[in-house]
């Protein structure tokens, strides 16, 4: 079955537990309420999978993401960061991402977690040579993301996942809105970048690039832009490398 879900998912509730404090988007397991706090204190999930460099972990079915400590200044000014990055699903749909099931915080600090679906699936990683349904719905996609001016601050082949035919977004806390989106066509220059680099910037690639400017709103000629985005890619992948 494929993801389609509702903008109005689930039920917003108040959650609190110990220090831990946030909104449930649905049922929490009672069994996981008395561990957050210290996961979130621990900054890990004790027998859990690590996903990514100690920041994400894999329970089951569940993804539990752990966001650093704010400054008060931060904390007065805009929701944790769980927070924003859960709403971000609700904000982006039909665009696709994994579902939130709860966002809290600790009062002292404002770290954050965020427990989310785990989507299963490949990704564009692992398909981008090996599946042409993949590769041609990928242009799509982009463009229909970039359309509805959802820009990501570090697309790359691990930050999509191939589920079930279609293209879901992860990550979306590297989202950029607001003011970065009036630079939308230096974020998603960059994010071509990215994707040349990480997928080597094969035929394959380039003709989904072309298939992509047709379908934007990008705007110059798709050859020049296309050779544009090589040149960068050169030098962001000979930068990568000396660091």
């Amino acid at each position: 079955m494929k993801l389609e879900f509702p903008r109005d998912w689930g039920e917003r509730s108040a959650f609190r537990e110990g220090d831990l404090s946030g909104t449930a988007y649905g049922e929490v397991a009672s069994a996981w309420r008395g561990e957050l706090e210290g996961w979130l204190r621990a900054g890990r999930v004790p027998g859990a999978e690590d996903l990514r460099a100690g920041r994400v972990f894999r329970c089951g079915e569940i993804v539990v993401k752990f966001f650093p400590a704010a400054s008060a200044l931060a904390r007065w000014l805009r929701a944790p960061a769980a927070q924003r990055s859960a709403e971000a699903y609700f904000r982006i749909l039909p665009i696709l991402s994994p579902r939130p099931l709860l966002a809290a915080s600790l009062r002292a600090d404002g770290s954050s977690l965020l427990l989310s679906e785990f989507v299963t699936g490949p990704l564009l990683k692992e398909v981008w040579h090996d599946d042409d349904r993949a590769a041609e719905a990928l242009p799509t996609f982009l463009a229909d993301m970039h359309r509805r001016g959802v820009y990501h601050g570090d697309l790359h082949p691990a930050n999509l996942v191939w589920h079930e035919g279609q293209w879901v977004l992860l990550d979306v806390a590297a989202l950029r809105t607001g003011l970065h989106a009036l630079r939308a066509r230096k974020l998603i220059r960059g994010q071509w970048v990215r994707l040349v680099v990480y997928l080597k910037g094969d035929e394959r690639l380039e003709r989904a690039f072309h298939t992509y400017h047709g379908q934007s709103n990008l705007g110059g000629d798709a050859s020049l832009v296309w050779r544009d985005i090589q040149r960068r890619a050169e030098h962001f992948d000979r930068n990568r490398r000396v660091g």
